[in-house]
């Protein structure tokens, strides 16, 4: 009984010492991440418009150079909203390097669509993310008869992603939709939680469909 209650304290004594290991690293990283975004935020200040590039392009055939991430919101109650949905899959595989990610917003109904539609063998999905809003409203689907209160983001990674990748909340919290710059707007809040997500300070985070 002695050498059990000894192992026990040893191995709680090991746990314990894992623990504040994990706590350390996580500080450090945490540390790590904020000092990053101080430099890359006064970066930014210093470029002004600079740090921003926006172009008027055919999403079909527009391929912007340095992108490290896709973040973005399709429209997806238009007629061409798959055949955008699958543009949009051939432009994160040309654009993006090995292990970049692809956040997308889409619709419950269009998802078995979309998901067809964006298959490609080097577009590895990863998750969905829950898009929650904190208003009590719901849009009611009146089809199947389901009070929407999420939306899907699909997590895809082109090629994969390493046991270095940095683990997942599959949740996003977000207020209202913001439709005071355009009717299909999103609150900038939960946009961002999705870009610290997938992307480093200084990164260059790619929207095909900002408007």
């Amino acid at each position: 009984e002695f050498e059990q209650v000894v192992t026990a304290a040893m191995r709680g004594a090991e746990s314990d010492t894992k623990s504040a290991g994990r706590s350390g690293r996580d500080r450090a990283k945490k540390e790590q991440r904020l000092a990053a975004e101080a430099e890359a935020a006064a970066t930014i200040a210093k470029l002004g418009d600079k740090a921003v590039q926006i172009d008027h392009a055919d999403l079909r055939t527009w391929r912007p150079l340095g992108v490290s991430c896709i973040v973005t919101d399709p429209p997806y109650i238009t007629k061409d909203a798959v055949e955008l949905h699958s543009a949009l899959a051939d432009l994160a595989v040309d654009v993006l390097p090995d292990g970049g990610a692809l956040a997308v917003m889409t619709w419950q109904p269009l998802l078995p669509a979309v998901l067809e539609a964006m298959r490609r063998p080097e577009l590895v999905y990863r998750w969905t993310v829950a898009w929650l809003f904190e208003t009590s409203a719901r849009t009611p689907e009146r089809k199947p008869r389901v009070f929407d209160g999420w939306k899907p983001v699909l997590i895809f990674h082109k090629n994969g992603w390493s046991e270095k990748t940095t683990y997942l909340y599959d949740t996003v919290r977000s207020a209202d939709a913001d439709k005071g710059s355009h009717a299909w707007g999103q609150n900038i809040d939960g946009f961002r939680q999705l870009v610290r997500a997938f992307s480093n300070p200084g990164d260059l985070v790619c929207d095909p469909f900002v408007e």
